[in-house]
This record gives structure tokens, C-alpha cells and sequence, in this order.
């Protein structure tokens, strides 16, 4: 039985070190792990699958019968210059056991769903094609992604308000009780941001 062309690429671009800083295999070599999606999907895809499409990607892995393993830490708020990982496993998906892919097969569907999807496995897609094919329940990871970037950016700009405010608080401690309330009320719009990005990233945890 012949390995797919998609199995083919993924393995090859997990395996790739060059691009170790946005996809690379766990450390226990039984799962790969996606660092910065939105830069991966902008810069690596392209290069396999001639499109940059990261939810498009993410349901290719489900056809194939990958699982998406959630990590009990991906709620807690993250540096800037960190991102959420998403990390995918596949019994048969093993570092340095490329010999495993054939027993990788496409899940089963029926007639028409088979033909909606087949476009994007023969010649990799154009990344917007199976955008149509979407089921209505399923989710735009692209756009989750992207409202959850503005949350981050937001809250870094709050973050440094909230240090700029406790510099000048040491400086001038005679006005120590409106910057401590100033300081309560940046706080807590953070912790509401926060808030709101953990729920984001446990809903997305949830669907995979």
C-alpha cells in the first residue's frame, strides 16, 4: 500500500531541523508539535502544500486520524513573544519510523464527502477550497487565532501601562492612594482579558 503524498510532506517538514522554531517532533518522538501557528501556516505550508491555510491544515490531520493533545498549561497567559502550541499524535506518526506512514489511512466518509475532499489531497489545494466543505458546526481556527493575537497585543499594552504606573508609583509614593487605584483598575481589565483568552484556548483545546 502506497503512503499519501500529504502523510509524505508532513513527515518530511516535521523531520526538517531548519524549521525546528515553528514545527518540530515532541520529545518523546510520538507526536510533532506547531509553535506560532499564524507564522507557521504563513511560512511553512506555502512550502508543502502550496497554501497557508492552518485550519485547512488541522483537517487534513483529522481525515488521517490524528488527535490533537491538549496541554494543562494552555490556559495560562504567555510572554509576547511566546504562542500557543498545538501539538498532534498519531500512533503510526513516529520519529525515525517513517516505515509506519502506510498504516496511516484516510478516515472513512461517505461518496460525496470523499469527493468534496479529494482536491485538496491530490494536488495539496489552494488552502480555500475545503473552506466551503466546512461543516456548519466547525469552527474558523484562523479567526480564533487572530482575535486571540489582538487579546495578546492588547494585553501587552496594558501590561506595560500597569509597569509604567508602578515605576511612577516609586517615584512619587506621596500619591500612593489614586495610583494604587489606577493600578486596581488596569489590573483588573487584564485579568478580564485574560480571562477571556484562557476560555478562548480551552474552547479550541475542546474541539481536538
Amino acid at each position: 500500500q502506497g503512503v499519501p503524498a500529504f502523510l509524505k510532506k508532513l513527515y518530511k517538514m516535521v523531520s526538517d531541523p531548519r524549521s525546528n522554531d515553528l514545527i518540530t517532533w515532541s520529545g518523546a518522538g510520538n507526536s510533532f508539535i506547531v509553535k506560532k501557528p499564524q507564522e507557521f501556516a504563513k511560512e511553512i505550508l506555502p512550502k508543502f502544500f502550496k497554501h497557508n491555510n492552518f485550519s485547512s491544515f488541522v483537517r487534513q490531520l483529522n481525515m488521517y486520524g490524528f488527535h490533537k493533545i491538549p496541554h494543562l498549561q494552555q490556559g495560562v497567559l504567555q510572554s509576547d513573544e511566546q504562542s500557543e502550541q498545538w501539538e498532534f499524535g498519531h500512533k503510526h506518526f513516529l520519529c525515525n519510523q517513517p516505515e509506519l506512514l502506510c498504516y496511516i489511512t484516510r478516515r472513512k466518509v461517505n461518496d460525496n464527502e470523499s469527493i468534496k475532499e479529494e482536491p485538496n489531497t491530490r494536488k495539496e489545494g489552494n488552502g480555500n477550497e475545503n473552506i466551503k466543505e466546512q461543516e456548519p458546526n466547525e469552527v474558523d481556527i484562523n479567526r480564533i487565532l487572530n482575535e486571540i493575537d489582538l487579546i495578546k497585543k492588547y494585553q501587552a499594552t496594558i501590561n506595560a501601562t500597569l509597569k509604567y504606573i508602578q515605576r511612577n508609583n516609586q517615584v512619587q509614593w506621596q500619591e500612593t492612594i489614586p495610583t494604587h487605584n489606577e493600578i486596581i483598575s488596569v489590573h483588573n481589565k487584564y485579568l478580564n482579558q485574560q480571562n477571556t483568552l484562557n476560555k478562548l484556548l480551552k474552547f479550541l483545546a475542546s474541539l481536538y
